[in-house]
């Protein structure tokens, strides 16, 4: 009997739906619409390494026993909970109705996304979501001086990758992405710089175009990084930076796509820092620094201000 040991790789259990899913929990809004690319590019499984004597399985079966919903207030630019986004939704609640495995008829697939003989992806970061069509995005790492970041639009029932676009120099933000309500890909692609990848091409062979870039290197100085961003209610796309600069503390800031190149931005206390990624609700945007926990709001001048 053999275990699948971690491998530097995507891997993804995949289960029969109608054993996950009770009579009263509702599919996701994606799942018929699975579909496996004929133009995808198919990598070799991870190697599930040496025989052991451990079983393949323990425990049982779970009866379901659904929560009741969140409630957590869908966020229309962001796109559909919780698949938009790594923390679930704009409040970064962490908390997702979607239905979990009950452990029945289980199968494990998995891919390298890469062959070993070529230098592919070196490693995955931490976000994982998914378009209105069920499948993954994934933004990978490829190794190098200046190390390269590559989003990935991968088949959630094969692991096939259907398509795969450059999305700018690896930072400490580059984690930090999103899928709005259009299946546009968010991401900051660079310590100053957000761009946007759009979805085109055939359901059967997809591609990742991109469509807009934001520099901002004129709002954010040269020894500070991006740290986060989501979009608001009304389109608007907030931001946040680490504060690891001398010279001066965090900024948040907005970007109204409308109004470009104009930016607004606001400081906060310098000294603090920023190590995660912000909220956002319909009237506010939360920040969290190594030292507060601030509410910021702006209004029709697009202005951030602590509230």
């Amino acid at each position: 009997m053999r275990r699948f040991l971690p491998v530097l790789a995507i891997a993804v259990l995949a289960l029969a739906v109608a054993a996950a899913v009770s009579a009263s929990t509702p599919l996701p809004m994606w799942v018929p619409a699975l579909a496996t690319s004929h133009q995808a590019t198919s990598y070799p499984p991870i190697d599930p390494g040496p025989t052991t004597v451990l079983p393949d399985f323990v425990g049982k079966a779970a009866k379901a026993q659904p929560l009741p919903d969140a409630d957590v207030p869908q966020d229309p630019n962001l796109g559909k909970n919780p698949y938009g986004h790594i923390h679930d939704d704009s409040w970064n609640s962490d908390t997702s109705n979607a239905p979990g495995p009950l452990g029945r008829d289980l199968e494990t697939i998995s891919s390298r996304l890469g062959l070993p003989a070529v230098l592919q992806w070196a490693s995955c970061t931490s976000t994982i979501a998914f378009d209105s069509h069920g499948r993954l995005v994934v933004n990978f790492m490829q190794d190098g001086i200046v190390p390269r970041l590559d989003i990935l639009l991968v088949d959630p029932v094969s692991l096939d990758t259907l398509a795969a676009s450059p999305a700018g120099a690896a930072s400490m933000g580059t984690s930090c992405f999103f899928v709005d309500d259009h299946d546009r890909v968010v991401i900051s692609s660079g310590p100053r710089t957000i761009t946007i990848l759009r979805e085109g091409g055939t359901a059967a062979a997809p591609t990742l175009e991109p469509q807009v870039q934001y520099d901002l290197s004129q709002v954010i100085p040269s020894d500070d990084a991006l740290a986060g961003l989501l979009p608001d209610w009304s389109g608007r796309i907030w931001f946040q930076t680490v504060g690891m600069g001398a010279s001066s503390g965090p900024r948040v800031g907005v970007i109204d796509p409308k109004a470009w190149p104009q930016v607004e931005w606001v400081e906060l206390n310098r000294g603090e820092q920023i190590g995660n990624g912000l909220a956002v609700n319909k009237n506010a945007s939360f920040v969290l620094t190594s030292e507060a926990l601030y509410k910021l709001v702006a209004g029709r001048d697009d202005r951030p201000s602590v509230a």
